[in-house]
């Protein structure tokens, strides 16, 4: 816009006044009893639901997005780490693995995954 000025030629600069309103956003976080109930419920007669809840908490202990667990894959897991390209940033992220975690990955390591990833919409329902 700054050379179309310099060069003569009219400018509508009414972009200047347009502002973009931003909402605050609520943060949404589970308590750690919370946490804790989803961890301890019985859900082994219903196992989709057993398989979403472990994803669910998988993410909630590694801090990765569902786009990043889609992707991940058994080579990406080191003894007590996992290393991975996240989707959203393109940057390595390396997340150590803690109990939850680690007991996740042991009770789905007969799996050709590491995880039992179904559609973010499946997923998101179940929850």
């Amino acid at each position: 816009m700054g050379y179309a000025k310099r060069q003569g030629i009219k400018v509508n600069d009414g972009y200047k006044d347009f502002a973009i309103k931003k909402d605050k956003l609520e943060v949404i976080a589970l308590t750690q009893n919370e946490f804790d109930l989803l961890v301890n419920i019985d859900l082994a007669t219903e196992k989709r639901l057993d398989q979403v809840r472990d994803v669910f908490i998988f993410s909630c202990v590694t801090g990765y997005r569902y786009s990043d667990l889609v992707q991940l894959r058994r080579e990406h897991i080191k003894k007590d780490e996992i290393k991975l390209t996240v989707k959203k940033t393109k940057q390595v992220l390396i997340v150590p693995l803690n109990v939850f975690a680690v007991d996740i990955l042991e009770k789905y390591k007969e799996m050709a995954f590491p995880l039992p990833i179904i559609s973010n919409q499946k997923f998101n329902l179940y929850l």
